[in-house]
């Protein structure tokens, strides 16, 4: 996730996010989740002025193409407005926060078709890379 959009999330919740547990474990997503992350932030910082054990916000990432967003002191409400958010990553592309599907082509992501596309093309170029510099270097300047 960028900077500052990393910024803008923990600015949101500044109770949830104010013991730097999240600091150590960190924000390892994408952008395209930023709607559904703020939107969850909201919904638990709003309730932990009424709690005398506050929720503590751990560690926030992708995995297996899908958000994980832990956290200690979790109320049932607040397990389910996670599980809430969580569910709707599955439908929302993690790089753009278009309408996505999860994919699974050696990586689990959720993506639209522009984004896969894109992933897909940048991935296969960085996989070339070190085998044509590997024939490059086998080769040193013949020319047929």
């Amino acid at each position: 996730m960028r900077k500052e959009n990393k910024d803008l999330l923990l600015a949101a919740g500044p109770t949830i996010f104010s013991n730097g547990q999240i600091q150590r474990w960190g924000v390892d997503c994408s952008n395209g989740w930023l709607g559904i992350l703020l939107e969850l932030v909201n919904k638990l910082e709003s309730r932990q002025s009424t709690k005398s054990n506050k929720l503590v916000v751990l560690q926030i990432k992708e995995k297996f193409g899908t958000l994980r967003f832990y956290a200690e002191n979790v109320t049932s409400q607040d397990a389910l407005d996670i599980k809430i958010a969580e569910a709707a990553s599955i439908h929302t592309c993690e790089e753009c926060g278009q309408p996505g599907k999860l994919k699974n082509d050696g990586w689990m992501r959720t993506m639209c078709e522009p984004c896969f596309e894109e992933w897909v093309s940048i991935r296969n170029k960085k996989a070339d890379a070190p085998a044509n510099e590997a024939l490059k270097n086998f080769l040193g300047d013949y020319k047929p």
